[in-house]
């Protein structure tokens, strides 16, 4: 049996969009992903503790091809041709890093898995400081 605890109203419809993100579940950052995310068209979060780090590790088996085909799902639903990955400062799960070096060449890894994985998908690189967010170049 089912007991509705929440009212809201959906959009029914199947939607496009423009892009995609993979994010670290780290909070501190979360308002500032919110208002950036809005000037893309419906973009779709993955949401992971680490974030690109999940992708990257080889600590974290089978992590790499789950998010590979999450975003394969994804972008097969939805039509993105751009994805976005994100590291951001003091990651827990990088164990507090606080150079910003160490998350540049993460994230590079991170977009070489997925360039290589995923054909024709544009991967952005972006990092985020508390004092706002850079894209990698």
């Amino acid at each position: 049996m089912m007991k509705k605890h929440f009212s809201y109203v959906s959009l029914r419809a199947q939607y496009q969009n423009d892009s995609a993100d993979l994010f670290c579940s780290d909070q501190r950052f979360d308002p500032g992903f919110q208002a950036y995310r809005k000037q893309f068209h419906m973009p779709d979060p993955i949401i992971l503790p680490g974030g690109t780090k999940a992708l990257v590790d080889p600590g974290y088996a089978g992590v790499t091809e789950y998010v590979v085909n999450c975003i394969v799902v994804l972008r097969g639903a939805h039509g993105f041709k751009k994805f976005r990955l994100w590291g951001h400062n003091e990651c827990a799960a990088c164990g507090g890093v606080t150079d910003p070096a160490f998350y540049e060449a993460m994230l590079r890894k991170g977009g070489a898995i997925l360039s290589a994985a995923i054909p024709n998908l544009e991967v952005e690189l972006h990092f985020a400081d508390f004092d706002g967010f850079y894209q990698i170049v």
